[in-house]
């Protein structure tokens, strides 16, 4: 889970739900959404998630691998750098 603090939602990636989980939702203060990306890891839990300022796109971080999810490109605002 990650703040965005550019456009006021929370990212949460995964979970748990049998196998696991392999979809991106967002927290608007109001509602979950769902949310589409150019990047998506296989289904888990337990990772953990950083949102970037300068790059503006949110982190996940899955063992010794570091995969991008670039939100920012993926329809869901921001800026492309």
């Amino acid at each position: 889970m990650a703040h965005d603090p550019l456009r006021q939602r929370v990212v949460v990636f995964g979970g748990q739900g049998g196998a696991g989980l392999a979809d991106t939702l967002e927290w608007d203060g109001e509602r979950w959404e769902e949310r589409a990306t150019p990047v998506a890891p296989s289904a888990r839990w337990g990772a953990s998630m950083v949102f970037d300022p300068i790059r503006r796109k949110t982190h996940l971080r899955i063992r010794a691998a570091h995969v991008l999810l670039h939100l920012a490109e993926a329809a869901v605002g921001g800026e492309k750098p």
